[in-house]
């Protein structure tokens, strides 16, 4: 993004920089005659309740977002009741088709890794015992993916074979999934330079690898969503790789959009949506039922997405 002209105007009033404490430090209120809310990443609609109810005599009120919210929602029918009915959409076509945006191609990859013994087990406690919350069986399958070598051997070598920069995001810190994946790039290849960004990395530390990423080839940036799926701009940015599973749909979008930046050599961006096979004839597992929450979600952007199937 460029600026185009900057306009100088008068104001004698207060201007309010409020910043919010955030994972990724770029959460700011602008409050200058009126309301500007800027920046403010994950924002529900209570807060945007609030801060609007209090502000009963600002004369205009404007909501602009790249990821609204679903449709039929509370938060939806919330924001509507205190900005205003939604006036404009823009879809990703529109962007792709006018060349604002960089076109995005989706490879789902199904991977069946485990055992058919491990998956009846699961099916099992899904059907048999009751007692045991849905989340509670997401978490042991989540626990497999990041313990498996297997799985993990295909991911990274999957990008090992990208030449052009690639951002990797991850989805929880505790289990330390990036951080495997960045030391097994290392070991694997000399050739990349390998970033690795969670909440705890410093923000200088950050600016340097968004510095470094945007110019040259064969980068790899491995983060969690909380730190780079929004609010960072890296135009260099050629394939996004999901290697945990998520269903947010404004995450996932926004996830999207790292990748969507312009730049000049570059038409297209791949994102590589990994999967997670454990399903039985009697049984569709929780992550599997996470993916196709996601391909609803491309479905209803008009994104291009193909799905392979992989046996590892």
């Amino acid at each position: 993004m460029k600026i185009k002209s900057i306009i100088k105007k008068d104001y004698q009033g207060d201007v309010y920089n409020l910043r919010i404490k955030s994972e990724d430090g770029l959460n700011h209120n602008y409050i200058a005659n009126g309301i500007l809310v800027s920046n403010c990443h994950h924002t529900n609609s209570m807060s945007i309740k609030k801060i609007v109810s209090k502000c009963m005599h600002s004369k205009w009120r404007y909501g602009l977002t790249g990821t609204l919210t679903k449709r039929g929602t509370a938060d939806y029918l919330t924001i509507q009741q205190f900005l205003g009915p939604l006036v404009v959409e823009i879809p990703p076509s529109f962007l792709f088709d006018n060349n604002y945006a960089t076109p995005i191609h989706i490879k789902v990859v199904v991977l069946d890794w485990l055992d058919p013994e491990y998956k009846e087990k699961l099916a099992d406690l899904k059907l048999n015992h009751g007692n045991i919350e849905g989340t509670e069986i997401y978490n042991i399958e989540r626990k497999m993916v990041v313990e498996s070598r297997k799985r993990l051997n295909y991911v990274v070598d999957f990008i090992l074979k990208t030449s052009k920069n690639s951002l990797v995001l991850f989805q929880s810190v505790k289990d330390e999934y990036g951080k495997q994946i960045w030391n097994m790039l290392r070991e694997k290849s000399a050739d990349k330079e390998v970033f690795y960004v969670d909440g705890d990395t410093d923000e200088n530390l950050r600016e340097e690898y968004k510095s470094r990423m945007s110019s040259g080839e064969n980068k790899v940036l491995i983060a969690t969503y909380g730190t780079f799926a929004t609010g960072i701009s890296i135009n260099n940015l050629h394939n996004i790789f999901l290697v945990e599973s998520y269903k947010s749909e404004v995450l996932i979008k926004q996830s999207l959009g790292r990748g969507m930046r312009k730049m000049e050599g570059k038409d297209k961006v791949n994102v590589i949506d990994f999967v997670d096979d454990f399903s039985s004839a009697k049984y569709q597992n929780y992550l599997m039922k996470h993916s196709a929450a996601r391909i609803d979600i491309y479905k209803r952007e008009g994104f291009q997405y193909k799905i392979f199937n992989v046996k590892l």
